[in-house]
């Protein structure tokens, strides 16, 4: 067989087989983030149905701490479309909400998207003598009619830890709630006021997503349904109250499933807990990110020698700009030989390769140069090739 078969066919295997590979690769990950991302689950056993039909899964009595889901087809192994409809048999008191976030305009922690944030700066100055510990993050709601309220439900930005602590005054003095925090959903005694301080203490980067301050009237019923395009023969699971946003949001197709004619409404299938569950933990030092002192640096020990709240990983005790863990204790970084240690530390700077950083490059160099040549000699050698093939026509 020629040069010039072989390398087409080669071609043409790496073209087919590649995007397979990826396809595979997707379909593992999207199956493995199910597993781990969300708490509960429901398994939807389809009514006898001959063609794709839109269906309609009821979460009315369901308690949401996040407003996401995803639905799983099992027997195509994917993810489908969905469409989340949520409502109330009496009206919400529309809102106002301010901050002293980066953006002071806060409506968006109320706009059901939780890929947008508000970001709290930690920079800011430190609380007065006695106060707790950390930063403040303020949250003012107000409405020209009353809200009686019970409940606020935060939603995190991704890879954030919860704040320290809350405080939630109710028209001016009226403390409901001050407490540290360690849930994400904060209950206190029903309240009915216009104007709603919620301060959250935080000594880590804050990124809020979303606030909810549940509005409770006499005679409420909350209406919450999941709509999606099952197959006939398919089995289905709708995974939900998942503990960070899932890569599941592009996949929404409201202007296909709002049309109400032809859905088929089922019942409230049962929860699960899904045994699978994992909370986040992005520096995958075995601590939740929610909980963790210092979500982005691996300190499992969870040190904090001047008990500031903030890992001593996260800390910058000698206040040069760097944290303790990335610290070379030298104030202008130096770091010649280019290895991550600072000068000021680094024993190794007799080392052939960095007394002389022309080595690696001469190395690579010469790689390139035999990749170059093994090319030559293809492109020859299919050339001769050609010019055989023409001779003995």
């Amino acid at each position: 067989m020629s040069l010039k078969k072989v390398f087409f066919i080669i071609t043409g295997l790496f073209f087919i087989v590649f995007p397979l590979f990826l396809q595979a690769e997707e379909n593992i990950f999207v199956t493995d983030y199910f597993d781990k991302a969300f708490r509960n689950f429901k398994d939807i056993p389809l009514p006898s149905i001959k063609i794709p039909t839109v269906v309609e899964v009821s979460f009315d009595n369901e308690f949401l701490e996040r407003f996401e889901f995803a639905v799983f087809d099992a027997t195509a192994a994917k993810q489908v479309e969905h469409l989340f409809i949520r409502g109330s048999s009496q009206e919400e008191v529309p809102i106002k909400i301010q901050t002293n976030g980066r953006t002071t305009n806060g409506n968006s922690l109320n706009d059901g998207n939780s890929l947008t944030y508000i970001e709290f700066p930690i920079e800011s100055s430190s609380l007065g003598e006695g106060a707790v510990v950390g930063k403040i993050a303020n949250i003012n709601i107000s409405s020209d009619e009353p809200i009686t309220s019970s409940l606020v439900r935060l939603i995190l930005s991704n890879n954030v830890a919860l704040p320290t602590h809350i405080e939630i005054r109710a028209d001016g003095e009226l403390i409901v709630v001050n407490q540290k925090m360690t849930s994400a959903t904060v209950r206190f005694p029903k309240t009915t006021a216009k104007n709603w301080a919620i301060s959250f203490w935080h000594v880590q980067p804050l990124r809020i997503s979303e606030l909810h301050l549940t509005q409770e009237f006499s005679e409420q019923k909350i209406i919450q349904k999941i709509r999606f395009l099952a197959q006939p023969s398919h089995t289905y699971r709708i995974y939900f109250n998942p503990d960070r946003t899932p890569p599941v949001t592009s996949l929404l197709r409201e202007s296909d499933l709002k049309d109400n004619k032809g859905v088929v409404k089922l019942q409230s299938y049962s929860t699960q807990k899904n045994p699978t569950y994992t909370l986040a933990d992005i520096d995958k030092d075995g601590i939740a990110d929610i909980n963790d002192n210092c979500v982005n640096t691996s300190n499992q020990d969870q040190e904090d020698i001047d008990e500031n709240g903030r890992g001593d990983a996260c800390d910058d005790f000698d206040r040069d700009g760097f944290i303790n863990s990335l610290d070379i204790p030298n104030r202008n970084q130096a770091d010649e030989d280019a290895d991550t240690i600072g000068d000021a530390c680094d024993e190794e700077e007799s080392r052939l390769t960095e007394r002389h950083t022309w080595i690696p490059w001469a190395g690579i160099g010469i790689a390139g140069a035999v990749l170059l040549v093994l090319f030559t000699i293809t492109a020859r050698g299919m050339k001769k090739d050609g010019e055989n093939n023409t001779l003995s026509t």
